[in-house]
């Protein structure tokens, strides 16, 4: 670095004596090039509306609103009727305050604020119901003409786009969720005598555990008494009918529904049958529609199409769990295939090896055998549902069965009705009366409960004795 100075002084002296040598051209000075400004980066486009599984379908099976809220909605629908929208709107305000997930008055209110030019507001609020319950909603959000300002509007094309996502998280959940049924029966109360004393409260749909929430699949079916899902085939079998006071109880004009899984607003029935004085119904889903058994099980399983109701060309058991529902309630049957039986309190299987479960079995007048998807595990449900000197019985048995083990493991043994399925989730699900548990592996020793009205079917009621 020191030597830096002596070779710089060489060089001037050589520049400055050298007269003979000819000077280079000056360099030309380089033209000012324009200065280009970084790019400005772009604003952000703004977030569109987005949903998740996570947040579609209840939480809760909603119970019936207290009859303030009740009051307050019927008020303000009689005024909305009269078309007099700036008056009901403070009635269904009244009445969301007081329940917030009154899904029929928070959408009444999205219609009166459709009504009265204030879309932002109906637009939030009616999204707010299609989040909860598309199936029952989504027709109504796109023909109801109270609704005919927003659509009408800019934010049509933002309400159409909304509906078309929840429709894909949708059918998301149908694809992962376990057939399951919201269910809650209907007590005296001042809305039940106005809607003229319907039935109990059926929603067929899926539970889906990873997010807790149960997501209703279909409309809503007036006076439904009973019901299972098809998921496989993507649709319900609903029964509606309703129990004579007679002894023994029948069915009055009983109608039985094949509907489709459907958020997309499709006409809610395919296929149905009408009947009366029937004292059992048994029902399996099928690719054509749905098999039925009425009266006794002694008589021909039928196919209803949409055709009709057509003799069965295969009588054999079905293969599939089946609704066996009869005026008291529903059970959940599931017949033992080819090669299996039971005796007594033992399960003999196919390779000749024998199972012994709990005593109870033994005395159980219906008994149905539920295997997971690998068949390495199944539950033998057992119910005795009698009418006795001593009164009406109605008690199960729940066995679960290690079938590469040989052994078998008492879950249960209680007053009322079982039903058990493997979900497609993998975990065993088990009906326990009117409470529903959660095995999360078939070998599980712990369990969790699920909230209350999430139902594998309709509970089963004591039997009516003469």
């Amino acid at each position: 670095m020191k030597s830096a100075p002596i070779a710089l002084c060489a060089v001037a002296l050589l520049v400055a004596c050298g007269s003979q040598q000819v000077e280079p051209p000056p360099e030309p000075t380089p033209e000012p090039r324009p200065v280009t400004p970084p790019p400005r980066p772009e604003p952000p486009a703004p977030k569109g509306w987005q949903v998740s599984l996570a947040e579609i379908g209840w939480e809760v099976v909603p119970p019936e609103p207290p009859d303030r809220a009740f009051k307050a909605n019927t008020l303000g629908w009689q005024k909305h009727e009269r078309s007099d929208w700036a008056g009901s709107r403070p009635h269904f305000e009244e009445a969301v305050s007081i329940v917030s997930e009154y899904d029929l008055a928070r959408y009444n209110l999205a219609c009166a604020h459709s009504r009265l030019g204030d879309l932002d507001a109906a637009l939030a609020e009616l999204t707010h119901v299609l989040v909860r319950d598309l199936p029952r909603f989504k027709r109504a959000a796109l023909e109801d003409q109270d609704l005919g300002n927003l659509r009408r509007s800019e934010l049509n094309a933002e309400l159409e786009a909304r509906i078309d996502k929840l429709e894909k998280v949708w059918e998301q959940a149908t694809r992962v969720g376990t057939p399951a049924v919201a269910w809650r029966e209907r007590s005296q109360t001042m809305i039940s005598e106005a809607q003229g004393k319907q039935g109990q409260l059926l929603r067929p749909g899926v539970w889906v555990h990873e997010t807790k929430r149960f997501v209703p699949a279909m409309e809503i079916i007036d006076d439904a008494f009973s019901g299972f899902v098809d998921v496989e085939r993507q649709q319900a079998i609903i029964i509606v009918a309703t129990p004579t006071v007679d002894l023994p109880p029948l069915f009055e004009g009983a109608r039985v529904l094949v509907t489709p899984l459907s958020p997309a607003g499709e006409a809610p029935r395919r296929a149905e049958l009408t009947h009366d004085n029937l004292g059992t119904i048994e029902a399996a889903g099928t690719d054509g529609g749905v098999r039925i058994r009425l009266n006794t099980t002694k008589s021909a399983w039928r196919d209803l199409r949409a055709g009709g109701l057509v003799r069965s060309e295969d009588q054999s058991l079905p293969d599939r769990p089946v609704l066996r529902v009869n005026p008291d309630g529903s059970l959940l049957v599931a017949y033992h295939p080819p090669g299996w039986s039971h005796k007594g309190r033992s399960v003999h299987l196919p390779d000749g090896r024998e199972i012994t479960m709990q005593s109870g079995h033994s005395i159980a007048n219906h008994h149905s055998l539920f295997f997971n998807a690998d068949q390495t595990h199944a539950v033998m449900v057992a119910v005795r549902m009698k009418c006795t000197d001593e009164g009406p019985v109605l008690r199960h048995w729940i066995d679960r069965l290690d079938l590469q083990a040989g052994s078998a493991e008492g879950l249960a043994n209680a007053e009322g009705a079982a039903a058990a399925q493997y979900g497609r989730d993998g975990a065993l699900y088990l009906q326990l009366g009117a409470e529903t548990i959660r095995y999360a592996t078939p070998t599980a020793t712990r369990y969790e409960t699920l909230p209350e009205g999430v139902m594998l079917v309709p509970p089963m009621k004591l039997p009516t004795c003469q």
